[in-house]
């Protein structure tokens, strides 16, 4: 019997030194992740805790966990925040660190391009450059967001919210106002006058040369999160036009001024 209890208190402590030994290598130790911390960084955060998954790429699991980095750049007063995680091999329980992997960078501090500037980089781009699909006649307005959501992804490309009206054949599709859409014409082509929030994306190949293109997309940001995105359309009326007619309906032929 004795012995029996004996034998009992050394499984019940072996039994609680392997509980604490897991939860002590549930995840890389504070230590290791300082060690990593880069000494340049303005700031850097750890977002934990991490996840345990598969990498489909290099045929293993990983353990990784996710980080927030501010760093100085060339240029005073502008900063670059790298987002991005690192990876760990799980080795017999331990947490062995791999590498690290970037996701996305961001510029911070860089003086916006003016209006003007915008507006020399569009007169200088082919008409097909801007115009929207199904779009019928000329671009009634192009303006600036209210809150363009400036987004510098490198020193030379900059991305950022306006709003056009213009005319466009409906071939389907929802407007956020849908509640104000009338009927659907069902033997003519409905030609609509809408407002669109368009995202534009300007490139240069230098800090000191003027910006040389445009990219334009139809999906924009949520304000606060621009790791998801919508696209924003207003119905604003609707003309119903002869199908045969509709086809020769043309396309634009100048290039948009952007406003303030």
């Amino acid at each position: 019997m004795k012995n029996r209890k004996i034998l009992l208190c050394v499984v019940s402590v072996a039994l609680l030194c392997l509980i604490n030994v897991g939860v002590s290598q549930a995840q890389p130790s504070a230590a290791q992740l300082k060690a990593l911390e880069p000494k340049t960084a303005v700031s850097f955060v750890w977002h934990r805790p991490g996840t345990r998954e598969w990498s489909s790429t290099y045929k293993k699991y990983v353990y990784s966990i996710y980080w927030t980095a501010k760093r100085k750049t060339d240029q005073p007063g502008v900063f670059v925040t790298i987002k991005g995680y690192s990876s760990f091999d799980i080795i017999g329980g331990r947490y062995v660190y791999w590498r690290d992997f970037v996701s996305g960078n961001s510029y911070d501090g860089q003086k916006p391009p003016t209006v003007a500037d915008i507006n020399e980089t569009i007169q200088r781009l082919p008409v097909r450059d801007l115009a929207q699909h199904e779009q019928v006649g000329e671009f009634e307005s192009l303006r600036m967001a209210p809150k363009p959501d400036w987004e510098w992804h490198t020193m030379n490309s900059v991305s950022f919210t306006v709003i056009a009206v213009y005319r466009v054949k409906f071939s389907g599709g929802y407007y956020d106002n849908d509640e104000q859409v009338p009927a659907r014409p069902a033997d003519k082509q409905s030609i609509d006058r809408v407002e669109r929030h368009l995202r534009f994306r300007l490139y240069r190949d230098g800090l000191t040369v003027p910006w040389r293109a445009i990219g334009v997309s139809t999906s924009v940001p949520l304000e606060g999160s621009r790791n998801t995105i919508r696209e924003i359309k207003k119905f604003l009326g609707r003309e119903a036009v002869d199908h045969m007619a509709s086809r020769e309906l043309p396309g634009p032929t100048r290039l948009p001024v952007l406003t303030q």
